[in-house]
């Protein structure tokens, strides 16, 4: 049975853009929505259950619904409510932010942070100490004792209907609504959490009955809501109109703060983009909402909703998330820059498809008769444009990251872990030409040297022999690649490579050539690239303390 910790809590990537062809010119609103729209129902299914979107540009009130009316599991984000009721109670002086409360070990869960921290009594916390961690680290013991504070869940949802916000209901603790939804209905004693219990019932729940946590918690109504009525919340708390100017700003400067889900609303944004959010996690429930700030200063708040998902947990989950919140990024910043319309001109990520060689994350560094060669660096959370690949390629990653695909038309790929670097890849198993982009779901780039093969040089020659240095990894109609491992103070045979072809080194270091000098090169360290010319010879020497990798590629 998963720890405590993992149950509720915690808590690529890929954006939702359009995946057909795009006017140049600009349509209406109403269809511009409405591809957003579908474009959502397309991504949909990538997370196995179901998914409930509802945003609003803050500036100018511009909203996009989808499915934002059915009731979906909160998981933790029911926090925020929570922390309204408290913050309500501070302002009608009912309760004190530096109130000193006692920390006593029938108030600790297992799995959580203060159950690491606090082992034993003699341990008081004030309110404000409570609330900061149970948004920012999504701490459930901490939830526990704002939400006693608060008056239980009943009080809470009394406060959301006293401002007219009646899609939102809090009734349960967080341990009543695991131990509940785990098959452990008794973990109390004279009112207070009993350990003992906990391990006992849940020791007792058969594997089936732990298992369907996820379904009991879809089907039970308490501690659900809409994505259209937290959008209200969010949008209500941020406009002032729910707390005073002091505790709104407290709320969200703790809010942007939050350590959880930075695969989630963030996974896909441009990197530095401040979002003030909290995340939701149990079994087939996957939640973010939050207010993300826009690069022209303006705010869009955004809820995103995920329930009785297939896939339970997981990565996809987060990253369909991360579509969601990409592509409504750009629908409203661009949409509010002047352009009406997904692909209208000036939005450099939905522009028509372009050679691979024109798309501006692919920098072409060299060409000839016989190859291109391309420099690719895509930054964390960023994405290429659609491209066309009308040629055989052979790239090196020297940087690699989790990334996905997403042909022209069609729903985007899962994400792909990365492989050890460096490592070469290919495309000489597809039908060409074919149209896609790639995106970074990750928080570090990616960083390839892509060479595209143009035409062959006409002539046949046989393989380099495998030394202690060298090895063919890979060959092909149109290269043999070579991969050549240089240990530190290794030197290479002196070598002539009867084929043109391209060198990319992998790893940094001190790699010396001496020889034929290359008919072009560039990049440094890692990425170092060179072209040469038939009968080019050299030796190459690791003058370095690192092994050094390299790969040679000659074409065919």
């Amino acid at each position: 049975m998963p720890a405590a910790s993992t149950m509720f809590r915690r808590g690529f990537t890929l954006i939702v853009l359009l995946g057909i062809t795009l006017p140049a010119a600009p349509v209406s609103a109403q269809s511009a929505t409405g591809k957003l729209e579908r474009q959502i129902a397309a991504i949909a299914p990538f997370s196995g259950g179901t998914v409930g979107v509802a945003a609003m540009h803050l500036e100018t009130g511009q909203t996009i619904f989808y499915n934002a009316d059915d009731q979906f599991p909160l998981a933790s984000t029911y926090k925020v409510p929570i922390a309204f009721q408290a913050f309500r109670l501070v302002e009608e002086g009912k309760l004190d932010l530096d109130r000193m409360v006692a920390v006593e070990p029938t108030d600790i869960h297992l799995g959580e942070e203060f159950n690491n921290l606090f082992q034993a009594a003699g341990v008081s916390l004030s309110l404000r100490n409570l609330i900061e961690p149970m948004l920012i680290f999504s701490e459930n013991s901490a939830t526990d004792m704002v939400l006693r504070l608060g008056g239980g869940g009943a009080a809470v949802t009394a406060r959301l209907r006293s401002v007219g916000i009646t899609g939102v209901r809090v009734d349960q603790s967080t341990a009543e609504l695991i131990a509940g939804n785990y098959g452990v209905p008794d973990i109390w004693t004279d009112g207070k959490f009993s350990k003992e219990k906990w391990l006992r019932g849940s020791a007792a729940v058969s594997k089936a009955r732990q298992d369907s946590a996820a379904w009991y918690y879809a089907n039970d109504p308490r501690d659900h809501g809409s994505p259209r009525a937290m959008l209200t919340l969010l949008t209500r708390l941020w406009k002032g109109e729910l707390l005073n100017r002091e505790h709104t700003a407290y709320l969200f400067d703790i809010m942007y703060r939050c350590e959880t889900g930075k695969a989630r609303i963030k996974g896909m944004l441009p990197p530095g983009t401040r979002v003030a959010h909290k995340t939701g996690t149990f079994p087939g429930t996957t939640n973010d909402v939050g207010i993300i700030d826009l690069p022209d200063g303006t705010h869009l708040a955004l809820a995103v909703y995920i329930k009785q998902s297939a896939k339970v947990e997981g990565a996809d989950l987060e990253a369909t998330i991360a579509q969601v919140a990409r592509g409504v990024y750009d629908y409203f910043l661009f949409r509010n820059e002047g352009s009406l319309a997904l692909g209208a001109p000036g939005h450099p990520l939905l522009s028509p498809p372009v050679p691979v060689y024109q798309e501006p994350r692919h920098r072409l560094v060299f060409q000839n008769g016989l190859v291109r060669v391309l420099d690719v660096l895509v930054p964390p959370g960023d994405t290429t444009g659609y491209h066309v690949h009308a040629n055989r390629t052979i790239g090196v990653a020297v940087k690699d990251a989790r990334i996905w695909h997403q042909a022209l038309g069609a729903a985007p790929d899962s994400v792909e872990l990365p492989a050890p670097v460096p490592n070469v890849f290919d495309n000489w198993g597809q039908d060409l030409p074919y149209t896609h982009r790639v995106g970074n779901a990750d928080t570090t780039p990616f960083h390839y040297i892509v060479g595209e093969w143009l035409a062959s040089p006409g002539t046949g020659t046989p393989p380099l022999p495998d030394n202690a240095t060298r090895r063919l990894v890979k060959e092909g109609a149109i290269a043999r690649i070579y991969q050549v491992t240089l240990l530190p103070g290794a030197v290479t045979e002196s070598h002539a490579h009867p084929a043109p072809g391209l060198t990319v080194v992998g790893t940094t270091g001190a790699l010396v050539e001496e020889g034929s000098t290359p008919a072009a090169s560039g990049g440094a360290g890692a990425g170092r690239w060179n072209w040469r010319n038939a009968g080019h010879r050299h030796v190459l020497r690791n003058a370095g303390d690192t092994p050094i990798t390299l790969f040679e590629i000659d074409w065919r």
